[in-house]
């Protein structure tokens, strides 16, 4: 279920109980923006799914893939450049100014915030598609490689075989 920004109580506890009859892992894959509304954001979401799993006695991991604080490797504020490591990859991404109306903001440690839409899409695609990866066994993925594959074959054929007029 994707969330953007704020997620309110009634779309975590939805969240939960469309999980409540499933007895495989609860995991949460969250990607947001690192500034201090992002990282707060996340927070909250965290807080209120597992007090609502709490209710249903159910464990909730919560696992944030982009941005996080310990994938930051260095920053160059002459160039406003972030290098972080996205994944398994290192990237240099596109910083912004901190914004600082707020006492929350202004509590905010960094002299820099860099948002999730600076990291390429193929990057995000594939941090995605490893983090899901993860909970496949290694034969089952390869056989749905091969099936994919089966399938795309077939359908290339006959969309070949419509053109021919079959």
């Amino acid at each position: 279920m994707p969330a953007r920004g704020y997620s309110s109580e009634s779309f975590c506890f939805e969240a939960v109980e469309a999980h409540a009859d499933d007895d495989r892992p609860y995991v949460v894959h969250y990607l947001g923006d690192f500034d201090r509304a992002g990282r707060n954001a996340a927070a909250t979401l965290e807080e209120k799914l597992k007090c609502f799993a709490r209710e249903r006695g159910l464990e909730v991991e919560f696992v944030t893939l982009a941005l996080k604080e310990d994938d930051i490797l260095d920053f160059d504020a002459h160039s406003g450049l972030l290098r972080t490591r996205v994944g398994t990859m290192v990237r240099r991404l596109p910083t912004r100014e901190p914004k600082r109306k707020t006492a929350a903001d202004q509590k905010w440690p960094y002299p820099f915030a860099c948002e999730l839409d600076a990291i390429e899409p193929d990057d995000l695609r594939t941090l995605v598609r490893r983090a899901i990866e993860n909970y496949l066994p290694p034969d089952q993925l390869e056989i749905l490689k091969a099936a994919e594959d089966s399938e795309r074959t077939l359908i290339r054929e006959l969309v070949a075989g419509i053109g021919r007029g079959r």
